[in-house]
């Protein structure tokens, strides 16, 4: 018994390391050379702001429903495998509609969709497993996300100045396949969520009824109100970094190693958190995140050099490598057990679509009016207001507790 534990305990760790490391490198592929495939199509820098706000949009929509879908209706292996499946052949329509916008940006919404909202189904499963008493060391695979995106990243970027962007379809379609393999080789879960017989207990809770349990539990609702001026702060300045890296006389090239140095280093802080876990206390480890992040856009904004502006993807990925475990740990310590993969997906809708979309419409207005000083002293202003909304109430209460 206990050797089919550690039999079954390996391989779904196995299994969600491969996930965590093609996804993150199928996202990359597609998503993270974008924004600079459609300026290379002669897109002009509003349409741009709308690409994001779509996917945005897509994200914030869906994230939430896939996560009360996979609470109450479908398991997680089959909802992985058929959105999967499906985005296949849309990667590939997108190349050949691209000259059409209205046909680009239906696409591009339904690519966000299938493809860009699957992390917090990822992160939900792997909850679930570990409910279910299968040890799997979620900082350890989600690590395996931040190698995968980095050197993806650095390659593409630089096939991308070698052959053009042909190499990004057939990219994330090879990433994809392989990401099936390791979906079909973790254990499933059931979804409980849902309705069993007349007894009131086991009743499934509706989508409405499921977010307003959510939001009156003051913890998670003071997280998200900071994630969401956190995730402002920090995506807004990843949606522009192709602008920004161009005009400071950077190249494709240049992009793919800020993208490595990005995601490459969440991985040190991701292992940190995985070894040391259980001596740390959550908020302080979101604290931590926020000064990190906080540090990421002052130093954008010092010099406005190419140099200056490769230094601060350093300190993105050391606050998204403490912030991303601290999401999925803090939500399984705070929230019920039938309402986990809601409240996860919740939060990545908060930080993947609402912040970008209010943000990136801000930022844009402010950008016009103000130049880039002025967006540079708007996200430091988001991240301030997010550490004093979470910071302020957890010193309260423990001062209160003393």
């Amino acid at each position: 018994m206990q050797t089919d534990y550690l039999a079954r305990t390996k391989r779904c760790n196995i299994a969600f390391g491969g996930m965590q490391g093609l996804y993150y490198a199928a996202n990359c592929i597609f998503f993270g050379f974008l924004i600079s495939y459609l300026s290379y199509k002669g897109y002009s820098y509003i349409v741009l702001g709308m690409v994001s706000t779509v996917i945005a949009a897509s994200t914030m929509i869906f994230q939430p429903v896939l996560g009360y879908v996979m609470d109450s209706f479908i398991t997680p292996k089959k909802l992985l495998v058929g959105m999967v499946i499906v985005s296949l052949p849309v990667s590939v329509i997108f190349f050949a509609v691209d000259e059409s916008r209205t046909a680009a940006f239906l696409i591009i919404a339904l690519m966000s969709f299938l493809q860009n909202t699957l992390a917090a189904v990822i992160d939900s499963w792997c909850v679930r497993l570990r409910e279910s008493g299968l040890d799997i060391n979620y900082p350890v695979t989600r690590s395996m996300g931040s190698i995968f995106y980095s050197f993806s990243a650095l390659l593409v970027g630089f096939l991308i100045s070698w052959t053009g962007y042909l190499v990004i379809a057939p990219g994330y379609i090879i990433a994809s396949v392989l990401f099936l393999v390791f979906v079909f080789m973790a254990d499933d879960v059931e979804c409980k969520n849902k309705s069993e017989g007349q007894n009131v207990q086991t009743q499934r809770i509706s989508l409405p009824k499921a977010f307003k349990i959510l939001m009156g539990n003051f913890d998670y609702r003071i997280f998200i109100i900071s994630y969401f001026f956190y995730s402002i702060s920090m995506r807004v300045v990843c949606t522009f970094i192709a602008n920004i890296i161009s005009e400071r006389g950077g190249t494709s090239a240049h992009l793919g190693a800020a993208l490595f140095i990005a995601a490459f280093f969440e991985l040190p802080l991701l292992l940190v958190f995985s070894k040391y876990a259980k001596r740390m206390r959550l908020p302080l480890v979101y604290i931590a995140a926020l000064l990190l992040g906080l540090v990421r856009v002052v130093s954008l904004n010092i010099f406005p050099t190419l140099g200056m502006a490769m230094f601060s993807q350093f300190f993105q990925g050391f606050s998204f490598g403490l912030c991303i475990p601290f999401v999925v740990e803090y939500v399984n310590e705070k929230i019920d057990e039938n309402l986990k993969a809601t409240a996860i997906t919740i939060a990545m809708a908060v930080a993947m679509g609402a912040a970008l979309i209010i943000g990136n419409s801000l930022g844009g207005v402010i950008i016009d009016r103000f130049g880039m000083t002025g967006f540079g002293v708007f996200v430091v202003f988001c991240m301030i207001v997010a550490l004093v909304v979470f910071g302020v109430p957890y010193l309260l209460n423990k001062k209160q507790k003393e």
